[in-house]
């Protein structure tokens, strides 16, 4: 691997790296080189595009949120795009693998703290490593390239502060984007299945849902399944079949049917295996093999 560390006090570059995979896939990544006395700060900004069909795996001591701009991939099991981000807690196992025919890129920011469950959890960010939909990924990535690139900070403590700005607008854009909605603004059936859609590799009770909130049992199962055609655990089963049939087909990944089984939100395998061979006429493995 090549290594590169750019260090000009003309051009205050400081604590900025180039560790590029290879000539064509480039890897920057700027560190905060100054102990931080609070309890929310950031560590490192990054960028880097991943070169085809890359995988690695990691168990590291840091949060990490990973905004990608272009290209597909895998983390932990779960595919991701441009419209994609991904976070890694504190020792939590990642797994990540760059697909072969769109390769990724991403802007990427460490942070460490006492405080920082407490504000993904304020900003309704997943406290488990996950894929995550965002509709800001494009602003948070420009943010980083900004601390990453454009900016040349005089001393190693401006370039501290460079970072823990560019954390705190990150995070003002989460916290905006996880504003409850009114109970008016999206109908009950709406909102059930943006819950479904949001969670449905969780372990999920549809009766203990609408309890939560506040809907009649009966009103809302009429009301879904006049908007799709089903029930809400209709619904919910047939998205997991339907995300069970991306991953046994993906060939980055080869995940064993128990894997796949458990990422879409089904503990026993064997209950997975017959609730997919009832919708789609084979097993599991059968599938795989005809896709």
């Amino acid at each position: 691997m090549i290594w590169t560390k750019v260090h000009f006090e003309e051009s205050g570059d400081y604590m900025l790296f180039c560790s590029p995979f290879d000539e064509t896939h480039p890897r920057y990544y700027r560190i905060s080189n100054v102990l931080q006395q609070n309890n929310f700060y950031a560590v490192e900004v990054g960028y880097n595009k991943v070169p085809p069909g890359m995988r690695q795996c990691y168990n590291r001591n840091i949060f990490i949120i990973h905004y990608i701009i272009s290209g597909k991939g895998f983390f932990c099991g779960r595919p991701f795009d441009k419209d994609c981000a991904y976070i890694v807690l504190p020792d939590e196992h990642e797994d990540f693998t760059s697909s072969d025919e769109y390769p990724y890129e991403a802007y990427w920011i460490m942070f460490q703290g006492k405080d920082t469950m407490s504000i993904l959890k304020s900003a309704s960010l997943p406290t488990h490593n996950k894929v995550f939909k965002f509709n800001d990924n494009k602003k948070c990535a420009e943010i980083i390239h900004k601390a990453l690139f454009d900016m040349k900070p005089k001393n190693e403590l401006e370039e501290a502060y460079l970072l823990q700005s560019a954390l705190y607008e990150i995070f003002s854009l989460h916290l905006r984007s996880s504003a409850t909605l009114p109970a008016s603004a999206l109908a009950p059936e709406m909102q059930i299945k943006k819950f479904l859609d949001e969670n449905f590799f969780r372990d999920i009770n549809i009766n203990e849902l609408t309890k939560k909130m506040h809907y009649s049992r009966t009103a809302m199962f009429k009301a879904f399944k006049n908007a799709y055609n089903e029930t809400p655990l209709e619904y919910l089963t047939n998205l997991r079949i339907t995300k069970s049939k991306e991953l046994l087909t993906n060939r980055l990944n080869k995940l064993s049917i128990s894997e796949v089984s458990q990422i879409v939100g089904f503990n026993d395998p064997l209950y997975f295996s017959r609730v997919f061979s009832k919708k789609t006429g084979m097993s599991p493995s059968e599938f795989r093999k005809h896709h």
